[in-house]
């Protein structure tokens, strides 16, 4: 995982480390199962357990700790189109589709890339 990512080897002394962008690192972060871990445990702790909230405000909660901001409301629409059922406000709260919610916010390249 940290190959991907341009991890420095620790026999070397580095005074810069280098940037790329490559294939692997979608991969590792769309199928490594800490990644899809840590997803699942986000959402327990964002979405899942406010259960208080509605829908809605859980989506802007996810939003704004992964990019600082509110989505639009296109981005909106789109996070309860994707959840399905289990965006419903009745719905069951620990269902897996918040998890895999949170996988996908973390796949956008805005969280991967300061502008």
């Amino acid at each position: 995982f940290f190959l991907a990512f341009d991890y420095p080897t620790p026999l070397s002394t580095a005074g810069r480390r280098s940037v790329s962008n490559a294939p692997a690192q979608a991969l590792s972060m769309m199928n490594n199962p800490f990644v899809v871990e840590q997803a699942r445990l986000w959402a327990n702790r964002s979405a899942v357990a406010s259960t208080s909230e509605s829908t809605n405000d859980r989506i802007r909660r996810l939003y704004s700790e992964a990019f600082g901001r509110e989505p639009s409301d296109n981005e909106l629409a789109i996070a309860i189109a994707f959840l399905g059922p289990a965006g419903s406000d009745a719905a069951k709260h620990d269902d897996p589709a918040w998890a895999d919610l949170c996988h996908a916010l973390w796949n956008v390249k805005e969280f991967a890339f300061v502008r």
